[in-house]
């Protein structure tokens, strides 16, 4: 590898009556969900970044971020971000909460974002999330288990 970079990234893991709220989006490997969220931007205070992609992704005006969950790994090429470069991503993911009536699209959507939508987590390990990885996670910490190690390592 000749050169990478690291990209700090922020996650809001918002549960409500057993279902996760994701954001849809398409691109050059499908159709997928995932959390909403994005990458920190340079002198930002990580949680002052969580509500800024929260308010461009889901209109989220009044986030409540409850408490740390875990932290990701991932080390990728990103088309559009690093330029064909690898990237190291660190992941802060927060348990958050949110008035879901409140929320729709924001003013400022992910490129490729095509919606947001629940997912139950009763059936999350079949549907179409990335990273797939986290699946467990996600679901085990709607469930109420406390994780002695925060940090999950590499899931992609």
């Amino acid at each position: 590898m000749d050169s990478y970079s690291f990209r700090p990234s922020c996650k809001a893991l918002i549960v409500q009556d057993g279902r996760l709220l994701t954001l849809r989006k398409v691109d050059s490997n499908g159709t997928f969900n995932f959390l909403p969220g994005g990458g920190q931007r340079w002198g930002e205070p990580l949680l002052e970044a969580l509500r800024r992609e929260c308010k461009e992704e889901i209109n989220a005006d009044h986030l409540e971020i409850v408490r740390f969950a875990f932290l990701r790994e991932s080390y990728r090429i990103k088309d559009g971000i690093t330029d064909g470069q690898y990237y190291h991503k660190l992941e802060y993911i927060f348990q958050c909460k949110v008035d879901l009536s409140e929320i729709g699209p924001g003013p400022s959507p992910d490129t490729g974002q095509i919606g947001i939508e629940l997912i139950d987590l009763a059936t999350i390990e079949t549907s179409d999330f990335y990273p797939a990885g986290l699946k467990p996670y996600i679901r085990k910490c709607w469930e109420g288990e406390e994780f002695p190690d925060i940090h999950l390592g590499v899931i992609d």
